[in-house]
Order: C-alpha cells, then sequence, then structure tokens
C-alpha cells in the first residue's frame, strides 16, 4: 500500500530530474534509446541499476558517517516483513535522490522507474521476512530472506556484510559477500543505545550521533600536542 502512495512521488521526481539534465546541459543517455528496445530489456535494466545504487548507498550508510541514518533499520530486534519501513527520512530521501538521479541520467523513462522501485519495495519486504528461505543456485543472483538476515545478525564477522538489497552479485563482485545458510543469532543493533520504537528519539538520533562524533573530532583535535617550536 504504502508503494501504491510513493510511486506518484517517484514518477514526478524523475520528471524533474530528467527536466534539470536538460536545463543544466548535462548530457545523458536520450529516452529515444530505450524507446527503442523491448520494454523487458529497459524493465531489467533499471532493476539492475537500481540496486548498482542502492548497495552503494547501502555501503555507505555501513560507515561511520553514514551509519547515524541507517542505525534506525538495524535497531529491530526482531526482523519482518515489517522492518523494510523502519527507516529513517533521511535514508529515504537519500536513496531516491540517489537512484532516480542515476537511472534517469541514463535514460530509463519514468515510467519504469516506478516499475522498479515498486519490484524492488516487494522483494525488500521479502527478504526481510523470518523465513529459513535461500535460492540455491541462484542465490548470487536473487537475494533471499537467508543472506539477508545475516546482514541484519549482531555479529561481527556479518557486520557491513550481504548489502546488496536485490542482487547479491554485487557483494561478490565488491568483497562483502557473506553467506546464506540458515541465520539463527541475534538480530538488530542493540549495543548502539537505540532508543526502543519511540518515532521522535529514532528521528533525532542521527542528529545526535553526528552531533557526538563531531564533538569527539574536535577534542581529538584539541588534544594533538602542539609542534615543538626551536628556540
Amino acid at each position: 500500500m504504502l508503494n501504491i502512495f510513493m510511486s506518484p512521488i517517484v514518477f514526478a521526481l524523475s520528471g524533474f530530474a530528467a527536466g534539470l539534465y536538460a536545463k543544466l546541459n548535462i548530457p545523458s543517455v536520450p529516452a529515444s534509446f530505450w524507446a527503442a528496445q523491448p520494454w523487458i530489456v529497459t524493465a531489467l535494466a533499471g532493476i539492475i541499476t537500481k540496486d548498482f545504487a542502492d548497495y552503494w548507498n547501502h555501503r555507505f550508510m555501513h560507515t561511520k558517517f553514514g551509519w547515524p541514518i541507517h542505525v534506525v533499520h538495524h535497531s529491530d530486534t526482531h526482523v519482518n516483513g515489517f522492518t523494510t519501513f523502519r527507516v529513517h527520512a533521511l535514508e529515504v530521501i537519500l536513496m531516491k535522490i540517489s537512484y532516480i538521479g542515476l537511472l534517469t541520467w541514463i535514460g530509463i523513462p519514468a515510467d519504469m522507474i516506478v516499475m522498479a522501485f515498486i519490484f524492488s519495495s516487494l522483494h525488500n519486504a521479502y527478504v526481510h521476512l523470518e523465513l529459513d528461505i535461500d535460492h540455491g543456485p541462484f542465490n548470487w543472483l536473487l537475494a533471499s530472506p537467508n543472506f539477508h538476515r545475516w546482514h541484519h545478525a549482531d555479529v561481527p564477522e556479518a557486520y557491513g556484510k550481504n548489502l546488496a538489497n536485490m542482487i547479491p552479485f554485487y557483494d561478490w563482485l565488491f568483497g562483502t559477500y557473506y553467506k546464506t545458510t540458515p541465520c539463527h543469532e541475534k538480530m538488530g543493533a542493540e549495543n548502539d543505545g537505540i532508543p526502543g520504537t519511540d518515532p521522535v528519539k529514532l528521528f533525532v538520533l542521527p542528529f545526535e550521533m553526528w552531533f557526538g562524533q563531531a564533538k569527539q573530532a574536535i577534542s581529538g583535535l584539541l588534544a594533538r600536542p602542539k609542534p615543538h617550536e626551536p628556540g
């Protein structure tokens, strides 16, 4: 249901991005290129490219600076289909800007961008299901619940692994692939002091964490010994 409400926004943003590229004279793939292709080719190109953008966004959000945005999603200790909707507004904005910007730049039509968004959202809900499922010989091609549960597991070896939302080949290609065996480990990021389910506290959490990081960095700079001046 949420995807139905978000789809017009994705469509409108796609049109806005295309117009912006034209206004700023930024070279991009013309829409006529995809108009000459079978719709299935365009759809697959949209899905594959969107997941590429999502992979690198996700990887950024597992860095020190990006983690405060993403930790809200990982705060769920009972991962299930609804976990896919437990995301911070900043994460939604970042993901949308990046994949819409990239897909529009390569000329994917707005309706196909919406289709890629809907397919990705439904698959994202699927991989969060509390089910012991993998895809056998196709584990590298399409993410499964087992694959993604390891990503949410509170296991140090799995931190920052299995980052692809849909296509695990990206993890294999960029060195973040972990495994797809059944995962019965503890879920969530409780050790980061996440404030439960309070929506207001969860919303301000990234800003509090960034403030703490900035304060720590400034303290570190001030604590550095001054260089010795010859006298």
